[in-house]
């Protein structure tokens, strides 16, 4: 997370003409310099609309675009191929989340191995079948809680926020939604 940024020349006055918007920030400049967000969502339409910037792109600008599509290849076959490898917010989130409140917890008598919550997971974080005492998610778990909606056993998952319950799993009988305790 430092060494990349460090690298790429992070914490030096950025202007240049590859840059749409010409500001100094005097900032760890990584996100603008290889986000492929921004490339595509502001890069590549600026360089569609306005010649000028075409004219003068650097080789920043054809990295981002080389990286951009790169990802986007890598995307056809891995999900969050960026947030799981470049992206700095997702390791600080990965590091911070061993010590989150919010902690999902499972009933191993009342867990059928279903494997519902695997397929529910949006990022392929939950490890299933638990085993007593170990982990529930890996550090890529977004706590979205999706999970818990989607397991058929009555309160078999659940989720608790600093020890207390706040949502717990209602079975297949019930609308398979989460019961969010209050």
């Amino acid at each position: 997370m430092i060494a990349v940024p460090w690298a790429l020349g992070g914490g030096e006055e950025k202007t240049g003409a590859d840059r749409v918007v010409k500001q100094s920030t005097g900032a760890l400049d990584y996100c603008a310099l290889v986000c492929p967000a921004g490339t595509l969502e502001a890069g590549l339409p600026g360089l569609v609309v306005n010649p000028a910037i075409r004219k003068d792109m650097s080789w920043k600008s054809w990295l981002k675009l080389g990286l951009l599509a790169g990802l986007l290849g890598l995307a056809m076959v891995s999900r969050r191929s960026f947030c799981r490898a470049l992206c700095p917010l997702g390791a600080a989130m990965a590091v911070l989340s061993r010590s989150s409140l919010l902690r999902l917890e499972t009933d191993q008598s009342g867990c059928t191995r279903c494997r519902s919550c695997v397929a529910a997971c949006p990022t392929n974080a939950r490890v299933v079948p638990a085993i007593e005492g170990g982990k529930e998610a890996t550090a890529e778990c977004l706590t979205c809680l999706d999970c818990v909606t989607a397991c058929p056993e009555p309160a078999a998952l659940c989720a608790k926020l600093g020890g207390r319950t706040v949502a717990i799993s209602r079975g297949r009988d019930r609308a398979r939604e989460a019961v969010h305790v209050a």
